[in-house]
This record gives structure tokens, sequence and C-alpha cells, in this order.
């Protein structure tokens, strides 16, 4: 059978006729991972989906103890607990690189936050725990970036082409209604009214008695070129019956999809969900929790035995709860009687499923149940418990590092080529100032990749302080910085003066190092003269080994020099006293040798003549 040809190798304007035909076919393949996928969806969210599979008539779901959702959120909040911020690092660069670097960062933080980055991060943790791999599609939409979550539902991929994780080709259908898109497309209005509806089989949209939408499904499709000169990249929008947008020779090396796993397959795409190992024994759960319900309803309520002919009147006697059984021989008239509802096994029975769930789902009964074990108040004991609870979330967070990296990746080669994304940005200690990525832009090798490390504060204030008193101990953390550190929202305000000192000098050097302020090398008596003087030491150190230039080396020597003179004044000299009278020393003081007269005094300590004058008897004749 020859083999058929690649849909981004046909003609311009044409591939359509090729991509239907290679969705359909991986829509087939994956028709039982999605049917997998809407049975977790059913247990987490306690409903059931109508799907063809399903009769339009079924009843919601409605589980009796969903110990899975709970084991899922508590999965969930620990990953969301550490907020993962990409950070560009430069290192063994000058001070106008380093300086450009944290601008950088900070316009970063200042997008993602402006994206919705952080504001999707909960349903990319519920693909994880749900589905076992999720997604983010970036793209630039009306001259803004896009950061999108991408439902799982909509990826289309050749498990052969993404066997080791990172393939060539990739297709996402998006369902739009059908007057948006001849908005979009006005050229196509003619094909997008005659293109068939969404397929029954498509598992993106449920509940279909309710949707009396006009809509379609639309296919984006992707495929990076296979080196830096090829010309076999293409990026193409369709509907089965028409191209809408086809852009040849696509010159993107990367997917503008970042993904993630919480447990990365061995081979292929798709990850292994929690989910997974929650699903059946829920089920299990569910059903035996039901039959206790049953049992405890019909056996475990009060009897009574009453003697037949005993002289009771058995109606005044019977009520809602208990029930009257006439027998032959009691050892009285009237005797309770009370059965067990079900064996004790079953109860025990049960309570190993739900342990088992928890091994399954790597969390303790009381980081379920939001609890601290009693007697547990030193800090560090607490720092340790939350260490130790986290220790299966190793790999599903070292994923989600790469994950939002290459969004970042992916946002920097965006916001290269649109005219312009600024941002407020606001470093601690100083006002908020927009920043334009233009104006931040690192060059291509000046820099690497990383994250910010989330994992070395404790999560709680109690045990922030503890850490915080050990570091200052060992000498790795200045006593002055201890609020900074704690950081206690409670507290902020306090800690906004507690801080003061520290980000006003800190923005006095850092406008010495970055503008060559002049301004800012003459310090005010108001600030903490000694923490100046010890700041300017450490940051000229860490400037002159960067190799700043020598006019920012001098301004930060004279900001030290200007504040030694504040902390240690001159002092100021003496005032002059009486001048002493001439002539030989009163006997009465002491007596001793006349004093010494300048030159040209005469004896007796008058002043000499003045020139012109007539000497004493006046003028010879």
């Amino acid at each position: 059978m020859p083999a058929r040809k690649p849909w981004w190798t046909a003609p311009k304007g044409e591939a359509h006729k090729r991509i239907s035909g290679v969705v359909q076919r991986l829509a087939n393949a994956a028709a039982p991972r999605w049917q997998t996928w809407i049975r977790y969806e059913e247990i987490y969210q306690d409903r059931y989906w109508e799907t063809p599979a399903l009769a339009t008539t079924h009843r919601q779901r409605r589980l009796t103890i969903n110990r899975a959702r709970v084991l899922i959120e508590t999965y969930t909040s620990k990953l969301l607990r550490a907020r993962v911020l990409p950070m560009v690092v430069v290192k063994d660069g000058d001070t106008a690189l380093t300086f450009r670097a944290r601008d950088t960062n900070l316009f970063l933080e200042g997008a993602f936050d402006d994206l919705d980055v952080y504001g999707q991060d909960p349903l990319w943790c519920t693909d994880l725990a749900c589905k076992g791999t999720y997604f983010a599609h970036m793209y630039a939409s009306d001259g803004q970036p896009v950061v999108e979550r991408v439902d799982p539902f909509e990826i289309l991929l050749d498990d052969t082409d993404w066997q080791y994780g990172d393939g060539r080709a990739i297709f996402r259908q998006r369902v739009f209604d059908r007057d948006v898109l001849i908005e979009m497309f006005p050229d196509a209005e003619e094909q997008i009214l005659s293109a068939e509806g969404i397929p029954s089989d498509s598992p993106l949209v449920r509940n279909r008695g309710t949707n009396d939408l006009d809509q379609v499904l639309v296919t984006f499709a992707w495929h990076r070129r296979s080196g830096p000169d090829a010309k076999d990249g293409r990026y193409s929008v369709v509907l089965s019956n028409v191209t809408l947008e086809d852009t040849e020779e696509w010159d993107e090396d990367d997917l503008p999809f970042a993904w993630g796993w919480r447990i990365r397959p061995e081979r292929g795409m798709w990850g292994h969900p929690l989910m997974a190992d929650l699903a059946t024994p829920q089920e299990t759960l569910d059903k035996w929790t039901r039959r206790i319900d049953e049992s405890m309803r019909l056996m475990a309520v009060p009897r009574v035995f009453v003697r037949k002919g005993a002289k009771v009147n058995i109606r005044k006697l019977d009520n809602e709860v208990g029930s009257i059984l006439e027998v032959d021989n009691p050892q009285t008239d009237v005797v309770a009687f009370n059965m067990d509802g079900i064996s004790s096994q079953a109860f025990q029975y049960l309570q190993s499923i739900e342990q088992e769930m928890q091994t399954l789902a790597r969390t303790s009964l009381l980081s379920t149940q939001g609890q601290v074990p009693a007697g547990v108040k030193s800090g560090v004991a607490m720092r340790i418990m939350e260490e130790t609870d986290s220790e299966g979330l190793r790999e599903p967070m070292r994923y989600r590092d790469r994950f939002f990296v290459r969004i970042a990746k992916i946002l920097t080669r965006i916001f290269d080529q649109l005219d312009g994304f600024s941002t407020m940005a606001r470093a601690k200690g100083q006002k908020g100032r927009m920043l334009d990525y233009h104006d931040v832009k690192l060059a291509e090798g000046t820099y690497r990749w990383a994250v910010t490390p989330t994992s070395f504060k404790a999560r709680s204030a109690a045990a922030r302080v503890e850490q915080a008193q050990e570091l200052v101990a060992q000498g790795l953390l200045p006593p002055d910085r201890v609020a900074n550190f704690v950081d206690i929202p409670d507290l902020e305000s306090e800690t906004n003066l507690i801080t003061a000192q520290y980000d006003a000098i800190r923005m006095r050097i850092d406008k010495i190092l970055q503008d060559g302020d002049a301004e800012a090398a003459i310090p005010s008596s108001m600030l903490n003269l000694a923490m100046l003087r010890k700041m300017v030491g450490d940051a000229y150190a860490r400037a002159e080994a960067d190799g700043a230039d020598q006019d920012r080396l001098e301004l930060l020597t004279q900001l030290a020099t200007e504040a030694d003179r504040l902390q240690n004044p001159m002092p100021a000299a003496p005032p002059a006293g009486p001048a002493p009278m001439p002539g030989p020393a009163s006997p009465d003081m002491g007596g001793g040798a006349p004093p010494m007269m300048p030159p040209g005094m005469p004896p007796g300590g008058g002043l000499p003549p003045m020139p012109g004058a007539a000497p004493p008897g006046g003028m010879p004749s």
C-alpha cells in the first residue's frame, strides 16, 4: 500500500482535503482514550455527560461519598501552593546586563499577571489529575499576546510522531459559532454556511439536548520545519470543505504549545492521570456505601418482640421507627430486639478502600482534612511535615517548572514580533513603572532560563519565623532582613515600615549603578547611615567584580564618604579667649620671664613707630 502524501505538501488552499482525512483517523484512534476521560470527568464532577453512547434520559450521577474528588483537590492544592515564575539568569555579566535581566524578570512577572497565566493554573492542575497531560496555547490576536488553556480533548496528534514527547505536527480542534467564523473569514462565507455541523461523536460538546446553537468544528494544524533551511513548515486553518487560512513555509522552529505531565509516559504523549488509580476504588467505595446504606435502612431499626396473647395493645406500641413482631415464646410479654444492620467486616473493608485511595494519591488523611497533628506546634516540625507530605509531587512539579518556562520562551518570541507590549512592573520597595519588552529585551546567548526557588521558604508563618532565626544564627541572613524574609501579609503595613530603610538605600544604590544618578550619591541624615555604609560597601565590591563603569564606582565611593561624614562629623574648634596683656609677668601671678615679643616690637610692649611718624622729641632740626 503506497504511503499517503503528508498534508503539509498539499497545494496552496487545498490543505483541508488531506487534513480532514488525517483528523478523522486520529479521532478514531483517540476515541477509547476520550471515553476513559469522560468516565473520569463524570466521577470528578459527580455527573453524567450526555454522549452518543448514553441515553438522553440517563440519570445524573450522585456519589454517596466522592472521596476521589477530595483527594484530587488536595493533590492539586499542593501543586498550586508553589507559584512557578520563570526568570532569566545572567552570569559573569556586567552591571548593566544584571539590571536589564532584573527588569526582564519584572516584565515577565507583570506579563504573566496581565495574561491571566496563574488564573488558568487550577484548570491545568485538574487536567493533570484527570487526563495526565495538560496544554497551553500561545499566540497573538489583534496585536496582543494570548495564553490559553487547551482542553486535552481538543488536541489530536500521531502517537508515532510523538513517541518521544516532542513531535513535528499537531492539531487543535475548536468549536465556533458559524456567525463568529464568518466574521473572522468573510471571504469564505459561502463555504462556512454550507459546512457540516459538529460531528455527533465529537467529545467537545456534551448535553446536546440543551444545545441549539449553530456551531462548526474548526481544525488548526501546524507542522514545524525539519531544519533551519527546510521549506516544509506549514500552518493551516480548515473546515472539512474549505481552507480558511494557509501559511506555507511557516518558519517557526517550535510549535506554539507548552505541555506537561503528571507522570511522563515512557513512550508517547499521554501521561498517567491520578484518576486512573482512583476511579475503580471510588466506584467500589460507592457500591459498598450504597449497600451499607440499604442494609442499615432495612435491618438496623428498633424492633419489639410481643408474646402472642399478651394483653398489649399492639397498635399503640407501633410507630414509624420501630416494628412489632409477634412471637410464641419471649421471656416476657414485651422484649426489645435490635439486629446489627451489617457485619463489621463491611465497615473494615470500606475503611481499607479509603486508606488505599489515600496511598495512591500520596496524601495523608490530615492534609486531606486540612489539619495538623495534635501537639505539632513547632515551625520546624510543620516544615518537615510539609516536605514529607510533598515527596510524591517531585515529578509533576519538575514538569510544571518546564511547562511555565516554555510558556515564557514562546511569549518572548511573540513579544518580539509585536510592535510593543507593556506591563506594570514593581520591584519590592520601589514604585510601579511601565516596562516595554523592547526596552528590557536581552540578546540571545546572554542569559539562560530558570525558575524561582519556591520550595525553600516554609508555608506557615510560624515555620518561616523559625527558619529566619536559623538563617540568622548561621550568618546566611542579616538580622535587618528578617522582616522581608518572613513576609507575613497580616503585618504588611508594619513590615513596610521596618524594611523602609533597606528599601530606600537599595533604591539609591540601584539609581547609581543603573542610571548614574549623581543626586542619589548625596545621602540624607534621616537614613540609617550604618546600614547604608555596609550596603554600599557590598554593592561596590559586587559592581567592581562585574566590571561596572568607573564613574559609577566613584559615585558609590562618594555616597559612602558622605555617609561617613554625616555619621562621624569633625569636632568644632574651641572659641578664642581674650588676648594676654603685654609686659612682664606680674609677681602676683608667679613671676617668670617676660613673654617673647615679636620682632620689631620696642621694649615695654609699645607699638612700633608708624612709617612717616615723627620720632619722640620732634624732628631733628
